[in-house]
């Protein structure tokens, strides 16, 4: 099927696209951090968490309904244009609800963020607007299989129109970074996206606009239990500094805010593989490939959690030159922070690779449930740790948030499968003793050695329990590969393989 024959070169685009976002990253983080300072950084990531509590409210719920309804539409129709309707009407009046409470208590929320700007409530307004649209087309070019293009707009091209407008102030000496500059450069980088994205969806795609009110029945009743997991997420990822922000100081919100950042860079690399697995199970799900489902939870999952698991590794071993060369010694204390996030990269993968299950099969309440739990651990969490443990804190919260998920969700996965195999949370273990090596007040060299070793016991523990066979080779078959790439591949297995 087309789904899985092109899924090489999707995973070729993610992959690729994101190594190149992160010198671009890099750059960008550098400038920005040097340039505004511990306080001022701080000051950004709060200011766009207050878009981001509005945009949750419209739309960040609605998102997969894009993935779902509308790849299924796609597939069966040829056109998006229910889907397309159903989408924004309800993300224009769940935005002017959200509005009505935001308005009312404006003056409390702006303050708690230090928000001073006049026109800060427009300024909201408008980055909710644009991500409401942004979303809408990025999702589209999915569900109407340009995952590439996707995904370079996602990752490369938000990222490459930042970098510019960061750099291009200071190669000519312009004294323009500032946190208003700063915000206004994120918006302009979303819209951007929104033009090109729109310029490679074809009109027959979703005009004339068909409205169906069972389908945006469907599509409302798939969608309101991801409402309450979108709170959470809205909780985990923001929690953390408003806490810091409330106990300690906006200098330590923007130390734990660079720690973040570069950790949520990598978290969406690991998680861009969704781009992938969530549209290519709905397709095997809708098509009835039952028996390539079983065999993608047996066999693709613990071996792509196993090259996660090396590269987390080589993450949290080469943390401390990463601070010392973006941000220098300023933001120090972030390392540790960072390293105990990253621990939790192998697990994001993992959840990567099954959560299209849960929309494939309407688990969405599964989720949500499990998300409205993680979030009010989370609030406890941080109100316990962060007295104690001051930034370092928030981010053992997460650690828990991030790695315990993920076991749950395949948990429940292979239990509705009936498969008995949980050797990827084999290698989430082991990225946990890479973390405690690395946190351990030894010598560099003696930490790079202990994690070299771990990393040896790894392949050798694979090849004693079959995580790569042979036999393996025949799905290659299924696969578009270009012949040095699928050599290269069978050579792998013939190594790691012992039968």
């Amino acid at each position: 099927m087309r789904e899985i024959k092109k899924s090489f070169w999707d995973f070729v685009v993610v992959s690729g696209s994101t190594v190149l976002v992160i010198p671009l990253m890099l750059v960008s983080e550098v400038i920005q951090a040097r340039y505004l300072g511990v306080t001022n950084y701080g000051k950004v990531t709060l200011f766009y968490s207050a878009i981001s509590l509005l945009f949750l409210v419209s739309i960040s719920w609605l998102r997969m309904s894009l993935v779902r309804f509308g790849k299924e539409e796609m597939i069966s129709e040829g056109h998006l244009r229910k889907s397309t309707s159903s989408y924004f009407i309800l993300a224009f009046f769940s935005m002017a609800i959200g509005l009505v409470p935001f308005y009312l208590f404006r003056e409390w929320i702006l303050n708690f963020l230090e928000v001073k700007h006049p026109n800060a409530l427009l300024i909201i307004v408008v980055g909710v607007c644009i991500q409401i649209l942004k979303t809408y087309v990025l999702e589209t070019l999915k569900a109407i299989r340009l995952i590439k293009l996707q995904t370079l707009l996602e990752r490369l091209g938000i990222k490459l129109v930042i970098a510019f407008a960061v750099l291009f102030p200071v190669v000519f000496a312009f004294d323009w970074i500032s946190v208003e500059y700063l915000i206004a450069v994120f918006l302009l980088a979303d819209l951007s996206i929104v033009l090109v994205g729109l310029f490679f969806i074809k009109r027959k795609y979703i005009v004339p606009i068909e409205i169906n009110w069972e389908h945006l029945r469907l599509l409302f009743l798939f969608s309101i239990p991801l409402f309450f997991g979108a709170w959470s997420s809205y909780v985990v990822n923001y929690i953390d500094t408003y806490t810091i922000n409330y106990y300690l100081t906006m200098e330590d919100v923007g130390i734990y805010s660079a720690a973040y950042k570069i950790f949520l860079t990598l978290k969406n690399f690991v998680g861009g593989i969704t781009a992938i697995s969530i549209p290519l199970i709905i397709a095997l799900k809708t098509e009835g490939k039952q028996e390539i489902m079983s065999k993608y939870i047996k066999r693709i999952v613990p071996q792509v959690t196993f090259f996660a698991f090396l590269l987390v590794t080589i993450i949290i071993v080469g943390a401390d030159a990463i601070f010392a060369l973006v941000y220098g010694n300023e933001f120090a204390p972030s390392v540790v922070p960072f390293k105990i996030l990253s621990s939790t990269l192998t697990f994001t993968m993992l959840s990567s690779l099954i959560t299209g299950f849960f929309f494939a099969f309407d688990m969405t309440k599964i989720i949500s449930i499990l998300g409205v739990f993680w979030g009010v651990f989370n609030v406890v969490a941080d109100l316990i740790l962060v007295r104690y443990f001051n930034i370092i804190g928030p981010a053992i919260a997460s650690f828990f948030i991030f790695s315990l998920g993920p076991v749950v969700l395949l948990i429940i996965i292979s239990r509705k499968f009936e498969i008995k195999r949980y050797l990827s949370l084999f290698y989430g273990g082991l990225t946990v003793f890479v973390l405690v090596v690395n946190l351990l007040p030894i010598d560099y060299w003696m930490r790079m050695v202990l994690s070299i070793a771990i990393v040896v016991f790894a392949v050798l523990f694979s090849r004693q329990f079959n995580l790569f066979r042979k036999d393996d080779i025949e799905m290659f078959n299924n696969v578009s590969l270009p012949n040095a790439v699928r050599r290269i591949l069978v050579k792998i297995l013939s190594i790691m393989s012992i039968r």
